[in-house]
């Protein structure tokens, strides 16, 4: 190759590099109908969304006005294969929930699903076990459900699930008994664990609030996150940690760390390989992201002092980050919701490792849509092997997901 066409090879790949470049953050065509599938018979929406190894989406929520789970094909088409055409809802079950608030699958290929049923008062929460086809897994519960009594469950928070593959799954209170923060953890079948607290719950009763986000680290140790009420009425953040024997654990005093976030919330907690934890949520109505070491320390290598908030100026005035999820290449990925006008739109957020928004992704880091004609927000998102974005949540009484590109 002579030296003036290398020049001009040279001159046309730079030229097109901005153009290569783009793609990240926008809507994948493939999937859906231009990036978006959605499912609606009746009231419906999406609050947890898990990813099967062959590419399937499983979505829980709720499906006309009922609780029940979608499975979609990788292209964003209902799986014929899964329930009735994709969709598992009221099995004929009296003590079917009301909405689902969380899933996880299990080292079988079997779906656990949490979900909360209202009435009669006080509500209960309900675990339901489905097998890979999406028909009631009957070796589990009360021929596939297990109706937790008592007072477990409350209408503060959105009760969550983390599933632990040996000891068994543990799920947040929401409000818990008497509105206090608390989790509970329960034996492969369902039962409240012993040897985890008192009679399988923890509760943190010195405060009243309630706790809408979990995670488990590789030892089984167990993260929660959520609101605790304050001074003058005002709610304060709180992440609480405790052994798998329901101990707290040696994260900021007493295994909690309610800090000087008043007005804030936390909404989705994530906890990184070389344990330190990631917590999501809002601040003052406006999305706020931090970094705790394992110490319960904010992380100062970590956005402004170890979290990320954003000012009014940006737009994000009554706004919360709702889902969080860690890439394989350490990038973080937050969704949520935020006012527009008199109704709210998507917002899906990359940020680079230390807490820098992406400028690879979106609008210097940031997608912001509104994928119908009122009211939209994400609940929970999960990110794809090659790095696309996948967020569900409810779009004028829709169930929808949406496929970003990478």
């Amino acid at each position: 190759m002579n030296a003036a066409l290398r020049r001009l090879l040279i001159a046309a790949l730079l030229a097109l590099a901005p153009l290569l470049a783009r793609g990240g953050g926008e809507a994948e065509p493939a999937f859906g109908d231009a990036g978006i599938a959605s499912y609606a018979t009746g009231p419906s929406g999406g609050e947890a969304l898990g990813l099967e190894p062959d590419g399937r989406i499983v979505v829980a929520g709720l499906i006309g006005n009922v609780g029940g789970l979608l499975r979609l094909l990788p292209d964003g088409r209902p799986d014929p294969a899964f329930g009735a055409g994709g969709v598992v809802r009221a099995e004929g079950r009296r003590d079917w929930p009301d909405v689902f608030t969380d899933l996880a699958r299990d080292g079988e290929g079997r779906w656990l699903a949490l979900g909360v049923r209202y009435a009669p008062d006080p509500p209960s929460l309900v675990l339901v076990r489905l097998t890979a086809a999406g028909t009631l897994d009957r070796s589990f519960g009360d021929g596939g459900l297990r109706v937790l009594r008592g007072a477990f469950a409350s209408t503060l928070g959105r009760p969550r699930l983390a599933l632990d593959p040996v000891r068994g799954p543990v799920l947040t209170l929401g409000g818990g008994r008497d509105g206090h923060f608390g989790v509970l953890a329960l034996d492969p079948q369902g039962r409240p664990r012993s040897g985890f607290g008192e009679r399988g719950s923890v509760e943190i009763a010195r405060w009243k609030g309630w706790s809408n986000a979990l995670a488990l680290n590789a030892a089984g140790q167990v993260f929660a996150a959520g609101a605790i009420e304050g001074s003058d009425r005002v709610w304060d953040f709180l992440l609480a940690a405790f052994g798998t024997d329901g101990l707290p654990i040696g994260f900021g005093p007493l295994g909690s760390t309610p800090g000087d976030y008043a007005g804030r919330e936390a909404k989705a907690v994530r906890v990184q390989a070389d344990g330190s934890v990631l917590i999501a949520g809002s601040s003052d109505d406006r999305p706020f992201l931090a970094r705790f070491d394992r110490d319960a320390r904010p992380d100062p290598r970590f956005g402004d002092r170890g979290s990320v908030r954003y000012p009014d100026a940006a737009g994000f005035g009554d706004a919360a980050f709702t889902a969080l999820a860690v890439a394989p290449d350490g990038r973080l990925v937050a969704a949520g919701e935020v006012r527009a006008g008199a109704g709210r739109d998507f917002v899906i957020v990359r940020f680079l490792p230390d807490g820098r928004p992406d400028p690879a992704f979106g609008e210097q880091g940031v997608v912001r849509l509104r994928p119908g004609t009122r009211n939209g927000g994400a609940r929970d998102l999960a990110v794809l092997p090659d790095g696309g974005v996948l967020v569900t949540g409810r779009v004028d009484d829709r169930l929808v997901v949406l496929r970003r590109r990478p």
